[in-house]
């Protein structure tokens, strides 16, 4: 009985260990293709953020000029439609 008791405890440990090995195994991989992407991770988050500033200063800088371009550009389509 006392061999049955220990060679269980003993096969539990060594699936408990080889779990322990496999999940270190798993999380190095996933440590390794989060490096490789590490360069996407950071252009995907600059690109939204250059747009709106793009689009802020586009905006401020109408807003600034009091849009002359704009109607220059309205009377020209309304000529060419008419």
């Amino acid at each position: 009985m006392i061999f049955v008791i220990g060679d269980l405890i003993r096969t539990s440990l060594i699936q408990i260990q080889k779990a322990k090995v496999d999940l270190e195994l798993a999380m190095s991989a996933l440590d390794k293709l989060l490096r490789a992407n590490e360069l996407n991770f950071a252009i995907l988050t600059v690109i939204p953020t250059l747009a709106i500033l793009w689009i802020g200063w586009r905006w401020a800088a109408s807003k600034w000029r009091g849009d002359k371009r704009k109607g220059k550009v309205v009377s020209i389509v309304k000529a060419s439609l008419r």
